[in-house]
């Protein structure tokens, strides 16, 4: 799966380590991360320590797939391609949520889900996403993830992930809280 350390991807990876350690199912889930100009990298593996310690295991692979530097919407693309083309993986996951109505974003994914790249939040938008993090008593983890979509050393909270993830906080009755 791609992973970001961001709260759809986070919540995803929880949901998937879980479930594959509860039913003892035998698949490998890797998770991908992609540099990008907010710098993933770092927060991905800080959440992803915390998911491992909480699902008590180490069983799950973090890798930087090293994609050329090129605009964000051909690195999916990319980065699906090169991940097919490995032959060990059935299937890429990504956590992109909906996004609500009222909160327009300064970039729209035309992503297509296909056999192989699957979106399995792509009927959510993030209120419903944040409010699973309290319903599963998780929202330490959630408090780690980054949405920001800035390199900075703390949430900017006017770009449109600080927006939305604000708007969410908001709409469950919850303490606005950015992450990281």
């Amino acid at each position: 799966m791609l992973f970001s350390g961001g709260s759809d991807s986070s919540l995803l990876f929880y949901l998937l380590g879980s479930k594959i350690l509860k039913n003892n199912i035998d698949k490998t889930l890797t998770l991908f991360v992609i540099n990008r100009p907010n710098n993933p990298i770092l927060h991905a593996k800080n959440v992803h320590k915390k998911i491992e310690k909480k699902l008590n295991t180490d069983k799950f692979k973090l890798i930087e797939l090293k994609i050329p530097k090129v605009d964000y919407f051909k690195q999916i693309p990319l980065a699906s391609t090169l991940i097919k083309s490995k032959k060990e993986f059935d299937s890429l996951l990504w956590g992109i949520n909906k996004y609500p109505e009222n909160i327009k974003p300064n970039h729209i994914f035309n992503f297509k889900e296909t056999h192989f790249l699957k979106f399995p939040f792509k009927d959510y938008t993030k209120d419903i996403l944040i409010k699973e993090y309290f319903d599963l008593g998780i929202e330490d983890i959630l408090f780690d993830t980054h949405s920001c979509g800035l390199n900075l050393n703390k949430p900017c909270m006017n770009c449109f992930n600080c927006k939305e993830r604000e708007w969410a906080f908001r709409t469950l009755n919850k303490t606005v809280n950015y992450g990281l």
